[in-house]
């Protein structure tokens, strides 16, 4: 049977097959980047995951085992301290533990001389128990901190930091970069002076730390972490706990504080049921477990029987371990394995949420086994939180985004381009389009790295643009849910040619500025001038691919923008400025 086809059935058919084919392409983009697999990286539990780097020849090195942290005789608390100042001076360190290693084991070996607080040549050394390390590219200014921190301490406490003489490879658990830990002290027994000592035993900065009467209200200030030392008390302050955990805080209870949280109706952090606090002896028994985690990292032994309310426990009957719950002291034999003097779990995905108990009243004094009891304290106040009660204090972004920008590729394609400094927990990204500024829908998915301190850069397309405005923005998906959106920008597929769109306009309060022809989203700058050539908004730069100006100081009348990209290409535009 032969067909003729007219003219327009031949234009319907190609119309068909052109629309089909962007649909197809569309298809293929979503696809593959819906089915990009992202696995955020284990730092926090059992079996973690490790994040090999090369570390170059010249990183700094604070030793925290007690071989190379000994000045004073033993271990010397003060390393945590000056860690906690460099992170308040924003130097980038690096926490550095080796996935699977056992009790005992090495994070980095590697030649080294000791830099600070005196020159010491040194050779082929091995740092254990959680080193922190700065890579030369990140030590501007570093020294003179180094140096002004250990001359406030005694000449037999100031901190060892070493500089190693060749490149090696790292485990880097946690980049700490822009964090800044905050704790509150709880103080519902009566027994604050206990971790204070604490935080005073290793010169932590005192505006690190304050005193809190009571766990309530928790979470409307700005802490990454809190304790608890001894509180025979019950009551619902202690529900302010589990809501500051939830939503990204770190928690310790010590003592008999331990069972008062536990056991609480709507407590039950590490167990379904409660625990009871037999106080069985295990020290000559103890058992080291979950060697590699930031709780665990401290070198020689620890007494889990000092003396106290609660010194070990176990699960109450029926009781069962639930909220990731992992051991980091129990019996090591087959009579004493259900007995625990420091645990831990987490009770939300993504950085943050971590319980910890750690037994024994008070762990003050200078001998290794108590020594240790203070390490775990402070480890787990260093182990990364997210707060959102935060700002610029302990919280950290999971992206930290440069730039969201769109151009157009023809009249029938948009390109949507972005690039994150920093990513952490990070799931994918959603982009998002409008043809009202209002109503938005989803366009296409890009797979996250997850987890990464370098600039990454990504990039989707629209291949069937609304005619008129495009309204596009960024959804940043975490992987607990969380989402944070970008800036809008705008890209117009009307008869613009210049690729510059001012909206609103008129305006009196702000103008965005959106450019759809920029060649690269880096040095474009924008500056307004009246009609008399009168510069009244000095040149500034562009970040991506518009800008939003504050209009309200200027006087009402026509304005022109003018827009010098990198290239040096000028685009203008008009602006009118009205009165409310």
């Amino acid at each position: 049977m032969k067909t003729n086809f007219t003219q327009q059935q031949k234009k319907t058919i190609s119309n068909f097959i052109t629309v089909n084919c962007r649909l197809i392409a569309f298809t293929v983009v979503f696809l593959f980047a819906a089915t990009m697999s992202v696995k955020a990286q284990n730092t926090d539990l059992p079996n973690p995951d490790a994040n090999i780097w090369s570390a170059p020849a010249g990183t700094l090195v604070i030793a925290m085992d007690n071989a190379t942290q000994a000045t004073p005789g033993y271990f010397n608390l003060k390393a945590y301290g000056l860690v906690v100042t460099l992170m308040n001076a924003n130097k980038r360190v690096r926490w550095i533990i080796s996935a699977g290693k056992t009790k005992g084991g090495t994070d980095i070996s590697v030649t080294a001389d000791r830099l600070y607080p005196t020159y010491l040549p040194g050779g082929l050394t091995n740092f254990k128990a959680g080193p922190f390390i700065i890579y030369p590219t990140d030590t501007a200014g570093v020294g003179a901190i180094i140096n002004s921190f250990n001359a406030a301490q005694s000449a037999s406490t100031r901190v060892n930091v070493y500089r190693t003489n060749a490149a090696t490879t790292v485990d880097i658990r946690y980049d700490m970069i822009g964090r800044k830990p905050k704790a509150a002290v709880l103080d519902d027994g009566g027994n604050a002076s206990i971790h204070t000592n604490y935080y005073q035993n290793a010169a932590v900065p005192v505006a690190n730390y304050t005193v809190l009467g009571s766990a309530t209200g928790l979470t409307s200030g700005c802490y990454t972490f809190a304790s608890e030392p001894h509180n025979g008390q019950q009551g619902s302050f202690i529900d302010s706990i589990k809501s500051f955990v939830t939503l990204g805080g770190n928690f310790l209870a010590e003592c008999h504080a331990i069972t008062s949280y536990e056991d609480w109706a709507t407590g039950h952090y590490q167990s379904t049921a409660g625990i009871d606090n037999t106080n069985n002896n295990i020290g000559s028994l103890v058992g080291y477990v979950n060697n590699d985690l930031s709780y665990s990292q401290f070198d020689g032994i620890y007494d889990p029987n000092v003396g106290g309310n609660t010194q070990t426990w176990s699960f109450s009957a029926g009781s069962t371990p639930q909220n990731n719950f992992f051991p980091i002291i129990q019996g090591n034999t087959a009579g004493t394995s259900s007995y625990y003097g420091a645990t831990g779990a987490k009770m939300r995905n993504g950085t943050g949420g971590m319980v910890y108990f750690l037994g024994n009243h008070n762990l003050d004094g200078t001998a290794e086994e108590r020594l240790n009891g203070q390490r775990m304290f402070l480890n787990a106040f260093l182990t990364p939180a997210l707060t959102p009660a935060c700002v610029g204090g302990g919280a950290v972004l999971a992206v930290k985004l440069n730039y969201f920008a769109a151009k157009k590729v023809n009249d029938k394609q948009a390109l949507l381009s972005w690039s994150t400094a920093t990513e952490i927990n990070s799931k994918e990204f959603s982009v998002e389009r409008s043809g009202d500024g209002v109503n938005f829908t989803e366009i296409a998915k890009v797979a996250a790295h997850g987890y990464s301190y370098t600039e990454q850069a990504y990039s989707a397309k629209d291949f069937a643009p609304l005619k008129g405005k495009n309204f596009y923005r960024l959804a940043e998906v975490e992987l607990d849910g969380h989402i944070t959106y970008s800036q809008v920008v705008v890209v117009n597929f009307d008869v613009n040619k210049t690729g510059m769109d001012i909206y609103p306009n008129p305006a009196y309060e702000s103008v965005t500025i959106s450019l759809s022809n920029l060649t690269n989203f880096k040095n474009n700058t924008v500056a307004v001038y009246d009609f008399a050539g009168k510069e009244v908004v000095k040149s500034q730069p562009i970040t991506g691919s518009q800008v939003k100006l504050n209009v309200q100081s200027m006087q009402p009348g026509i304005y022109v923008a003018r827009v010098t990209a990198a290239d040096g290409t000028v685009t203008q535009g008009k602006i009118i400025i009205t009165k409310n």
